[in-house]
């Protein structure tokens, strides 16, 4: 199989179980921010440790090299992208949260052509500004819960949940972006036990300093199997298949493939929660995917200077 179409493969998979997260982040939202986000840190780390001592070991150095670059990645990608998507879906529905999280593909591809200087391909430029359609209409689509429409909240506790969120998808953009410095020969499963690790003790230092406390009986089967589904498969198997895809393509390229945050969101919001999309929504999607397709069909040397993107000079980059 061609390596271009094994990564995209890759960051597919890693995003949808991104966007699943959401359903898992919901019912863990009565519980401390902080603590909340370290366990699933801690299970994830359970998983990515034996994987990542059997895994091939890189050059001397590489990895103490990249530590910094790692410890800003967990602070971006995990720790923050955690404590405020958890902090937006206790304000808003694990729907919208998802829909605002896919802000992502444009925060990416202008934070790769500013940073990395890459040259974005007019299909892929196309992506961007499909995804970023998609993402409009999929706001308009609204979410339904049992064939009516949701509760109404407050005004300020909705627009403080899509700016929490949206502050996520800016995290998560940072990640995307700081990954293209990585030294290859970390290996997938290092990297994501190293960035997970950072995290983990990042976040359990603070909900130590915040005092947070959980009443008993309050982790119960459904947020037990959250923490597990969270740890294992959105946190774990996610960071693998990231680690792995982002090697092979450009950032920006990894960026349109969030697009698929709010597919999976839209559906496992359907699913576990019952929350139901309005038509709008489901247009919102079909412009998602197209914006995926662009970037899939992209071809090698369609490609734009990141000043022409911007519309601004080269020089004052």
């Amino acid at each position: 199989m061609d390596a271009r179409i094994g990564a995209y493969a890759s960051l597919a998979g890693s995003f949808i179980l991104a966007g699943s997260s959401v359903v898992a982040g919901k019912m863990l939202s009565g519980l401390p921010v902080f603590f909340a986000a370290a366990g699933g840190a801690a299970i994830a780390l359970l998983v990515l440790v034996p994987l990542a001592v059997g895994e091939a070991r890189p050059d001397r150095g590489a990895l103490r090299r990249s530590l910094p670059l790692l410890a800003v990645q967990a602070f971006f990608g995990v720790a923050l992208f955690r404590v405020l998507m958890l902090a937006a879906l206790s304000r808003t529905s694990a729907s919208e949260a998802g829909i605002a999280t896919s802000a992502t593909p444009v925060i990416t591809a202008l934070l790769s052509a500013l940073f990395l200087k890459e040259r974005i391909g007019w299909r892929a430029a196309a992506g961007i500004v499909f995804a970023a359609a998609g993402i409009g209409v999929l706001e308009s689509g609204g979410a339904v819960v049992a064939g009516r429409a949701l509760p109404a909240v407050a005004v300020a506790e909705r627009l403080a949940g899509c700016f929490l969120a949206l502050g996520a998808a800016s995290s998560e953009s940072v990640f995307n972006v700081i990954s293209k410095r990585l030294d290859a020969s970390i290996g997938p499963r290092r990297a994501s036990a190293a960035v997970m690790a950072i995290a983990f003790i990042l976040l359990a230092a603070l909900s130590l300093a915040a005092r947070e406390k959980v009443e008993r009986g309050a982790i119960g089967l459904e947020a037990g199997l959250a923490f597990a589904y969270q740890g294992i498969f959105a946190s774990a198997l996610a960071y693998i298949l990231f680690f792995a895809g982002i090697a092979k393509v450009p950032a920006s390229t990894a960026g349109v493939f969030s697009s698929c945050i709010p597919l999976s969101s839209f559906a496992f919001s359907a699913l576990v929660l019952g929350e139901r999309p309005r038509a709008a929504a489901y247009a919102g999607c079909s412009l998602v995917v197209a914006s995926i397709a662009f970037c899939a069909n992209a071809r090698r040397g369609e490609s734009v200077r990141p000043a022409e993107l911007l519309g601004v000079e080269e020089d004052a980059l």
